[in-house]
């Protein structure tokens, strides 16, 4: 039985930029019928070989994390390099778009 499913679509040129979309978030720029969002950034404490992701790992998600649905959005090319050492240039993927359905939206989806 599953929890939760993940709906996603992969950005593979960086059509958008995930900061960006944070900022509007931020400046009430974005409409939407979820109340809530959070914004997290991660990197490194020690530089390595990725000197130039400045502010690297950055997620957004759109709605409550607590709600049957919601949507996360991150940079799935920094995700890549922290996993699996790949260059962030040389990722397929640079951003995903997730819609996350929680118990009974998830089977409506399906």
């Amino acid at each position: 039985m599953f929890k939760r499913i993940d709906l996603a679509i992969n950005d593979i040129v960086g059509i958008r930029d995930i900061p960006e979309l944070t900022a509007k978030c931020r400046n009430e720029e974005c409409i939407s019928v979820f109340r809530s969002f959070k914004s997290y950034r991660s990197g490194e404490l020690v530089q390595s070989h990725e000197e130039n992701k400045s502010g690297m790992g950055h997620t957004l998600y759109i709605g409550s994390l607590k709600s049957e649905v919601y949507f996360c959005v991150y940079e799935k090319d920094y995700e890549q390099y922290v996993k699996y050492d790949i260059p962030v240039e040389e990722t397929p993927v640079k951003n995903r778009f997730e819609i996350r359905l929680k118990n009974g939206y998830y089977s409506q989806s399906i």
